[in-house]
């Protein structure tokens, strides 16, 4: 029969698991953060890009 887990050592091993854990989710969200970052500048730049090709042409119909 086995003893159950000395109760400290249990807890330590647990709170390190969580924070391995939310380590983990922080990094990924950071890189997610930065990925949808850099989405939305290319985003915004193709919609500049469109709206001066627009203008452009509605100036060479004139």
């Amino acid at each position: 029969m086995s003893l159950p887990p000395d109760s400290t050592a249990y807890m330590s091993s647990s709170l390190h698991h969580v924070q391995a854990e939310q380590e983990s989710f922080h990094k990924f969200f950071e890189a997610w953060i930065v990925e949808q970052n850099n989405n939305l500048n290319r985003l915004l730049s193709a919609s500049k890009t469109q709206a001066e090709t627009n203008a452009s042409k509605e100036e060479t119909e004139m």
